[in-house]
């Protein structure tokens, strides 16, 4: 053993797969569209979705997401806006590190206070309560702001999560990335151990001044005889890297699986599959999963986010609007198949035992199904008006 040949090799598998999940759940910007056929709520849809491209969103949920699939929570804070112009409403992503959340103990969980933890300029750490109706400022144990603000239904500070567990994306498997970064390491012992190997003189002897002449010159010359034969080699075993290479790729085939990250070996190289094929072929069917997965327990989140946006907007006479009557698009792949798409919206709108507004639905061409449907009637209403009012003029 060398203990100064200790090398500590990090393969950040953790970093690779958070990163590629968050940017692969929204692959395109989380967009409202309408459930419901209400006069007036597509325009409605329309002046909510442009109010979350101002206050910058599509951003702020992959700051979330990263968070979230990091650690295993996110928490987002919204307030009215204090300002005139723009959005009526604020939206923050806080730091789950200094940010937590306090649930009543019966089956219900529901959430009493959150809190912020901060500190002022003489490092002083001050929390920030929020209940439903109350704000408070406590500093070294006391409460020294307490006041009551408009309650928008909520508590305005929101947790999010991706599963019941309230786990990070590969929070339950360390033991694999610890395994991987152990034969990294070992190979960068092995190759250093190799290029370091350690000379043996036999039935020679040499000096410290000797060896280091021999360094610098890089020949030496040796007595030998029959009775006593000399020698100078190096000692040296080198590391079987096939056999470590096999043993990495088996231990990141399992952490992909299990976390759900696509393959990166040539198993998921180009081929003439196509479609369907391609989902199934590289794990990317097993990443989709992963997301729709993670998807349900956004969407419940984001509704109590969206309760408390709609009631600052009503608060405001800006938008009348309910959580009922959105619906959360994830438009990952949207072009996808696209012609597939488009062959079943004609053949199911060439049915006369369809409804119009299911084909565009059941297509999956349209992020907004509905609002495509009401832009598509209008449209053909439009064009057959003009067909009906040409004349033919006799020759």
């Amino acid at each position: 053993m060398r203990p100064e040949i200790n090398n500590q090799i990090v393969v950040n598998r953790a970093a690779e797969a958070v990163d590629f999940m968050s940017s692969y759940f929204l692959e395109e910007p989380m967009q409202y569209v309408s459930r419901g056929n209400r006069p007036g709520i597509t325009e409605a849809i329309d002046k909510l979705n442009g109010y979350m491209l101002e206050i910058g969103k599509e951003t702020l949920d992959l700051e979330l997401m990263f968070w979230v699939f990091l650690g295993g929570v996110g928490y987002r804070l919204t307030l009215p806006n204090p300002y005139e112009k723009g959005a009526p409403f604020e939206i923050f992503t806080l730091n789950p590190m200094t940010t937590w959340l306090v649930r009543s103990g019966d089956f219900r969980h529901k959430p009493m206070v959150a809190f912020i933890e901060s500190r002022d300029e003489n490092d002083d750490i001050i929390y920030n309560a929020y209940t439903d109706k109350m704000y408070f400022v406590i500093k070294n144990g006391e409460v020294i702001t307490a006041k009551r603000y408009a309650s928008y239904g909520h508590i305005p500070i929101v947790e999010y999560s991706i599963n019941k567990a309230k786990m990070g994306i590969f929070e339950g498997q360390t033991s694999l990335i610890d395994g991987i970064d152990l034969l990294e390491s070992n190979r960068i012992d092995g190759v250093e151990q190799f290029v370091q190997a350690l000379m043996v003189f036999k039935n020679c002897d040499i000096d410290s001044k000797e060896f280091q002449e021999l360094q610098a010159k890089g020949a030496i010359r040796i007595k030998s005889d029959s009775a006593n034969p000399a020698d100078v080699y190096y000692l040296n075993e080198q590391l079987d890297q096939s056999q470590v290479q096999t043993a990495i790729e088996d231990l990141d085939r399992k952490f992909r699986e299990v976390v759900g990250l696509p393959s990166q070996s040539s198993e998921n190289s180009s081929t003439s599959d196509t479609g369907k094929a391609v989902m199934l072929r590289g794990g990317w069917q097993i990443a989709e999963s992963r997301a729709n997965l993670a998807e349900g327990f956004f969407t419940q989140s984001e509704n109590e986010t969206l309760e408390i946006v709609l009631n600052i907007c009503i608060i405001s006479r800006d938008l009348e609007l309910s959580v009922e009557e959105i619906d959360q698009k994830f438009s990952r792949r949207s072009f996808a198949d696209l012609l597939t798409k488009a062959q079943v919206l004609t053949t199911m709108l060439a049915s006369d035992k369809i409804a119009p507004q299911d084909a565009y639905a059941a297509s999956g061409m349209f992020v907004d199904a509905n609002a495509a449907y009401i832009r598509g009637m209008a449209w053909y209403k439009e064009y057959m008006t003009a067909e009906q009012t040409l004349e033919v003029v006799p020759a």
